[in-house]
């Protein structure tokens, strides 16, 4: 659902959920969530819930969250690139590589999008790929020392420590 199509009091809730997440309050995170009207028609809700429940090391729920949020949007990158994250963790390897296989680099236009596909790879041992995220993700935010460190590791990983 397009960012345009939430109504601004569920955006401004949704904003407070993620830096309540980022402080690690998760209860307070989930009510804030759970008091968006009509929050289960929104992929976002589905995401920040599973990230609460994956905080939490509750990976069933975490995993049953990011899967409603696929059925709600199966295109969007970020969630394949979450879902792979919560599967790993899962132990659930087989789900994880069916959706790293399902993941198109070309579909990613975010360099933030880029950098978690890339870590999800990574858990995935899936180093050449996640370079190769890292470097499209280079080219759109050259600054980012995040990206940067993340693309040397990489780099390392695939014997090309010289670059």
């Amino acid at each position: 659902m397009p960012k345009n199509s939430i109504p601004k009091e569920a955006r401004l809730k949704f904003k407070s959920a993620r830096e309540l997440i980022k402080q690690r309050n998760i209860s307070q995170a989930r009510a804030e969530l759970l008091g968006i009207e009509l929050g289960s028609s929104f992929t976002l809700f589905h995401r920040l819930l599973a990230a609460c429940a994956f905080i939490d090391k509750d990976y069933e729920l975490s995993a049953s969250h990011i899967e409603q949020a696929l059925a709600l949007d199966s295109e969007k990158q970020v969630l394949i690139a979450d879902a792979i994250r919560i599967y790993k963790s899962k132990g659930d390897t087989e789900r994880a590589l069916q959706l790293f296989h399902s993941f198109n680099l070309e579909k990613s236009e975010s360099s933030s999008e880029l950098l978690r596909a890339a870590l999800s790879m990574k858990v995935l041992s899936k180093y050449p790929e996640a370079a190769l995220a890292l470097e499209k993700a280079l080219r759109l935010a050259p600054e980012n020392t995040r990206i940067r460190d993340q693309y040397g590791i990489m780099l390392a990983m695939t014997n090309r420590p010289s670059e």
